[in-house]
């Protein structure tokens, strides 16, 4: 068997979001109505596009 072409790797980075009702302007403050807090991961996003690649991948 041969090496895949590509290899990808994946992370998970804490993820804290904030909700507003409009993205401030630069140097500019904002509201923030909720937080929320997760881990969030790429290996979903790179999965997906990959597939559509006709080329031998290892994640």
């Amino acid at each position: 068997m041969s090496s895949p072409a590509v290899h990808c790797f994946s992370y998970l980075a804490a993820t804290h979001t904030l909700h507003v009702d409009n993205y401030p302007k630069i140097n500019y403050g904002v509201e923030v109505h909720a937080t929320d807090r997760f881990m969030a991961g790429d290996g979903p996003l790179i999965s997906s596009r990959a597939r559509t690649i006709p080329t031998p991948m290892m994640m």
